[in-house]
């Protein structure tokens, strides 16, 4: 999360890599490759030591035995004709169950990518507990975008979404983390849910009283990529909307480690003086899908935006002890209103600094709820199971943000709340924005 802690994180993944023998059988067949019963008890009973043992929070969100109890239910599934795509999944059940976002089980592309006939093959969004299709696809003809599915392979979306879920890292168990992780990867995810199916069976609403089923081979894939309408693709824009005299500030990530920091730094100097020369008084920062990155690239942001002298982290946090005294801001800072445009992409250093900005007032938040807060784990190394060769990604320490604390599983929630719909997806506009802009311009 700094550049010492960046420097340890690899550090300790390389010795991790040294002192982990390589896998016992070759790494090859993808997903559907099958190990021995005896292999995939070993590499749970690793996966279970290394979470209870190193990592920094195992029981924050559960307790021991509701631990214990899920690593024997899964240990219970396990056969000599178990797939390792379906021990991934088990795998995912235990991880999550920490309610820690950072950490995960990672998959060898080389072995556990999901390739593209797996995928999920139409494009779809899930809104409070419904599911409707995004796109017109080849594969469902004469059923048009807007449509609503009822169900998949038998289950409904509100069922499917709960299945899912307790595969999917959050910290607190985040329900936003949750369904902005599914609409995202929903094409992984399902196929995962369902065990990899040979075909999917649609059911479908034509109108409010009746329903029709279609099923369709699981190996197509479509033509078109999903659009997704933001405005801004790369990671730093910075514009004017000179008819309502807003600046908006796209930051989509804070990963500009080492060298790269000065980049960072460099586009906020810049951004900030045109607001200044344009005598701008309106600002709205998009975070939208920023999963974190450097601590230093938030505290430069925050030196703009805040009135008085801050700390960053909290008093006695590994590492970082200069983001634990006084920060001075910038006598140029900015001295006009500020809106922060949210979603349940932000996470890790996101969720830092949105609960600063929070905590102090220093701008008011629109859209929805982020993926984290003032606290999360992290400086994260990575140990590979001995049998499988899947890999998990553990964190080792804990950092929070110098706020009274927050609660985890809310994430930051907007003051000015933005919905989904069918009809604002449907349309292609960049709809959070469009209405951030309306509530920024007030």
């Amino acid at each position: 999360m700094k550049k010492f802690g960046f420097l340890v994180l690899v550090l300790i993944g390389a010795v991790a890599f040294l002192v982990s023998p390589r896998p016992a059988t070759p790494m090859q067949g993808g997903i559907r490759k099958v190990f021995p019963k005896k292999a995939y008890q070993a590499d749970l009973q690793q996966l279970a030591q290394l979470l209870r043992n190193q990592h920094p929070q195992p029981f924050a969100h559960q307790t021991e035995a509701e631990f214990e109890a899920l690593v024997e239910a899964q240990m219970q599934k396990l056969t000599d004709t178990t797939q390792v795509g379906s021990f991934v999944w088990q795998c995912r059940a235990i991880v999550a169950s920490l309610g820690c976002g950072h950490t995960n089980i990672f998959r060898p592309q080389q072995v556990l990518g999901l390739p593209p006939e797996l995928q999920f093959p139409i494009f779809l969004q899930f809104i409070n507990q419904q599911a409707f299709l995004t796109e017109e696809s080849e594969f469902l003809p004469g059923i048009k975008a807007g449509t609503e599915i009822l169900s998949i392979n038998g289950i409904t979306p509100a069922n499917l979404q709960t299945k899912i879920y307790r595969h999917l890292p959050a910290d607190g168990y985040n329900e936003n983390a949750y369904i902005y992780r599914l609409n995202a990867e929903y094409h992984k995810y399902i196929p995962y849910q369902f065990n990899f199916p040979r075909s999917y069976t649609f059911e479908y609403r034509t109108d409010a009283t009746t329903t029709k089923t279609i099923i369709i081979p699981a190996g197509l894939r479509p033509k078109t990529e999903q659009k997704v309408a933001q405005w801004c693709q790369e990671s730093l824009c910075f514009k004017i909307d000179t008819t309502k005299q807003v600046a908006i500030l796209k930051l989509r990530s804070f990963v500009f480690y080492n060298d790269r920091l000065d980049h960072f730094k460099h586009f906020l100097d810049e951004s900030f003086a045109s607001i200044a020369d344009q005598n701008i008084t309106k600002l709205l920062i998009d975070l939208r899908d920023n999963g974190g990155g450097d601590p230093y690239c938030a505290v430069h942001l925050l030196q703009y935006l805040a009135d008085h002298p801050f700390r960053y982290f909290e008093k006695n946090t590994f590492g970082y002890p200069d983001l634990q005294e006084e920060i001075p801001i910038f006598p140029n800072r900015y001295r006009g209103k500020t809106w922060i445009l949210i979603n349940g992409g932000g996470f890790s250093t996101t969720g830092h600094l949105s609960a600063l900005l929070k905590h102090h007032h220093w701008g008011s938040f629109v859209g929805q709820a982020t993926a984290a807060s003032y606290h999360c784990n992290d400086n994260s190394t990575q140990v590979q199971l001995k049998k499988t060769g899947l890999r998990l990604h553990l964190p080792t320490l804990s950092f929070g943000v110098a706020v009274d604390p927050m609660p985890i599983a809310q994430g930051i929630v907007p003051d000015y709340p933005i919905l989904p719909s069918v009809a604002k997806i449907l349309s292609g506009e960049d709809y959070m924005l469009k209405e951030a802009l309306i509530e920024a311009s007030k």
